[in-house]
């Protein structure tokens, strides 16, 4: 595309100027944050124990992780490293992939190649009618942030409608008659530039205090997307007396059932599942009579 074409074509100083220009723009609009108290909204009380993560590229090419603990020791080393990236998410034992993902903090939609025409137009559109909490000056590209009030836990049901949502968001800033471009190729587990470390063009990525944080249920909403379990029926149901002498028991499981029940579990379960397994355990332990002394022990 165009916008493409227009930035391959700048030069190391043409790109700071750029970057320059567009931080006195946002600075005209909006407060520019330290990056401390960027990720401490971000991530909230797990600040202290964010795993972050540098990318960096050996003499051959090949690229590896590296994860820290605490945003601290990153935002120290940040200002010297254009490789520094870091997830809104977190993952079961530093896995990075959709099957481990535990927390999601915030939504980013990246617009590349975006110049100052295009934020003057989403600011006079107060950002298409969905303001962000932060945007990020990341280079030559901007960072729309929508950081949420409460974490999401990432259950099996809840990662489908955290996709229709975020591809909602992508959607909302898809335009046909602007120069930047929506990366569309990122997803919810995507990394992006540290706030506070170097861009390609050697300045400090940027961030901007726009607007207030995000209840999940209100975005959902504001997108078009329905957040409840599938499934679940939200209309109030009208109570019933129960008839106390028509009571079902629980069958009576067999022994043998809890015994090869205990081994898979030893055995077959997978990381991010022990709780799973241990409250599946359980219930079929009180069905086949199993004493709590013993499925504790077990």
């Amino acid at each position: 595309m165009a916008g493409t074409a227009v930035v391959r074509r700048l030069s190391r100083i043409e790109m700071q100027q750029d970057f320059e220009q567009k931080n006195r723009l946002l600075g005209s609009y909006h407060q520019r944050v330290a990056p401390v108290d960027y990720y401490s909204r971000m991530f909230q009380a797990d600040y202290g124990k964010t795993r972050v993560c540098m990318l960096s590229e050996a003499m051959d090419g090949h690229k590896f992780r590296k994860f820290h603990d605490g945003m601290d020791e990153a935002l120290d080393l940040a200002a010297s490293r254009s490789d520094m990236y870091v997830y809104p998410c977190s993952f079961f034992n530093d896995y990075v992939n959709t099957a481990t993902l535990e927390r999601l903090y915030a939504f980013t939609v990246d617009l590349d190649h975006i110049c100052i025409a295009d934020i003057k137009m989403l600011e006079a559109s107060q950002w298409f009618g969905l303001t962000p909490t932060y945007v990020v000056n990341s280079g030559s590209g901007l960072h729309v942030v929508y950081m949420l009030s409460i974490p999401v836990e990432c259950y099996h049901w809840t990662i489908p409608l955290l996709n229709q949502i975020y591809k909602k968001l992508k959607n909302r800033f898809y335009r046909t008659d602007l120069g930047y471009e929506v990366d569309y190729g990122t997803s919810l587990i995507q990394s992006y530039r540290l706030v506070g470390g170097l861009t390609k063009a050697g300045k400090i990525a940027a961030a901007y205090r726009v607007g207030q944080v995000w209840g999940i249920e209100k975005l959902a909403a504001v997108t078009g997307v329905a957040w409840k379990r599938p499934g679940e029926d939200t209309t109030p149901q009208p109570r019933v007396r129960k008839d106390r002498d028509n009571i079902e028991t629980l069958p009576s499981g067999r022994r043998v059932f809890y015994t090869s029940t205990l081994a898979r579990v030893r055995e077959e379960t997978p990381e991010g599942n022990r709780y799973m397994a241990m409250f599946a355990l359980a219930v079929i332990a009180y069905k086949c009579r199993v004493p709590a002394s013993e499925l504790e022990r077990d």
